[in-house]
């Protein structure tokens, strides 16, 4: 599964062969970079008892609010930082 928001969002599979991908780049370019893998507690319930339709968008719902997370995350820290060269 994948959703358009700038980002692809992989089951597990696709985690492991993109994720590899993308170390192989970084290593190769002397980059650093962060990993996130979460585990969406309930989607079997979710799944068995609302269909796959709905369960797909708690994944989907639960990723969005976790970029918006990091994002904000990511955006105190250059703000900080700046901060810190004034």
């Amino acid at each position: 599964m994948s959703i358009s928001t700038g980002r692809r969002l992989h089951n597990r599979r696709g985690f492991y062969e993109y994720g590899q991908q993308l170390l192989d780049v970084s290593v190769a370019a002397g980059q650093s970079g962060s990993v996130f893998f979460c585990d969406l507690d309930g989607l079997k319930t979710i799944n068995d008892t609302y269909g796959h339709e709905i369960g797909d968008l708690a994944i989907k719902t639960e990723a969005k609010d976790l970029l918006k997370a990091a994002e904000k995350n990511l955006y105190e820290e250059k703000k900080i930082k700046h901060a810190k060269k004034c």
